[in-house]
């Protein structure tokens, strides 16, 4: 109940990173409506934990999306369509910046997943022709309207830093531009 919390407060589980979790480097977290936990690896992969409450010290991770076929590089942020049981993943200086999976509840995600779509602006790697630019994602959300909120700090080119909204994040696909920056 976080809304009561105030002042120092202990944690009530928590989950070891190590082998026996499959868990390294975590960076971005969801729960799903069922409870299923799903947490981004930056060094590669999503691990996921069917009960969000009940996680705790070296409990091992019951499903590992990992693999060449992910395209999961360095999935740092999440955003996550409930209603459509849909995850954006956003990978860090990756090819592919923004990947599409679908259906994340279902046991099938779980293994070397194939994204259902992927999708970026066509001034970042791999649409940009010149392929100078990658996009590096640290952050990402959606809002009510469904909107998708990308932060792209592009590496280390400060002046090329930027938020992006895409207004139809559920059917892009390819090179898209944001319907705002």
């Amino acid at each position: 109940n976080p809304g009561t919390l105030s002042g120092e407060v202990a944690w009530t589980l928590r989950i070891n990173a190590g082998a026996a979790t499959s868990l390294f480097q975590p960076r971005s977290i969801i729960v799903t409506p069922g409870g299923l936990m799903l947490v981004s690896r930056q060094n590669g992969g999503i691990v996921g934990y069917k009960s969000a409450t009940t996680i705790a010290d070296d409990t091992p991770a019951d499903r590992v999306v990992e693999g060449d076929n992910t395209l999961l590089e360095a999935p740092i942020p999440f955003a996550y369509d409930a209603p459509h049981d849909r995850l954006f993943a956003g990978n860090a200086s990756a090819e592919y910046a923004i990947l599409v999976f679908e259906g994340v509840s279902a046991a099938a995600f779980d293994g070397e997943v194939t994204p259902t779509r992927r999708f970026g602006p066509s001034d970042r790697v791999p649409y940009d022709t010149s392929g100078t630019i990658e996009m590096t994602i640290d952050a990402m959300c959606l809002d009510a309207e469904g909107n998708l909120y990308v932060s792209d700090t592009s590496g280390t080119n400060t002046n090329q830093s930027r938020v992006l909204v895409f207004d139809s994040p559920d059917t892009a696909d390819g090179s898209t531009e944001p319907a705002r920056t």
